[in-house]
């Protein structure tokens, strides 16, 4: 979900993945044990797969929702519905994201769709500080920041003001 795919795409790739997978080991004509290392990695995507189903459904049947659907969710519908991502960007001309280094690639899509380019934009982050790696958090998104958001600006602070006497109070 962190990378706006279904528990359907999610399956097909994984499938692609294992025909990929057993083309190359038939390739290498079985020389190594080491041709193996794909294809279990396949078959235990396969598995993530059938989980990921599993759970969907689990979540459909009960009418819930989890984290990733509450990123999700809103930009598949930006996404296929333009008259509401319309509204949503002239409702939000300015956006602020704070620890921009913890946003997975969901989050970074949705920030796209809202900024539509003739909004403004402003990210804060330092990719040393992300924590969030679990949730699909990459410092990757900071990387590539100005590819996201053409026209966009990295400044880099080259001094620390959170920690000046000023503030501390000391």
């Amino acid at each position: 979900k962190d990378e706006l795919i279904g528990p359907a795409e999610f399956r097909r790739l994984a499938e692609q993945n294992l025909e990929r997978a057993q083309a190359a080991y038939e390739a290498l004509a079985r020389k190594t044990k080491a041709a193996l290392k794909p294809i279990e990695v396949a078959e235990k995507t396969l598995e993530a797969a059938a989980v990921y189903e599993a759970y969907e459904a689990m979540l459909r049947s009960n009418g819930l929702v989890d984290f990733a659907d509450l990123v999700m969710k809103p930009v598949l519908l930006m996404r296929d519905d333009p008259e509401i991502l319309g509204q949503l960007q002239s409702r939000h001309r300015e956006i602020l994201v704070d620890e921009y280094q913890d946003v997975n690639r969901a989050s970074s899509t949705m920030l796209q769709l809202l900024w539509g380019e003739s909004n403004r934009i402003w990210v804060v982050g330092d990719a040393r500080q992300s924590i969030y790696r679990f949730r699909g958090a990459s410092p990757l998104n900071m990387e590539r920041f100005e590819q996201d958001f053409p026209g966009g600006e990295r400044v880099p602070l080259e001094f620390n003001y959170r920690s000046t006497d000023h503030v501390t109070g000391l």
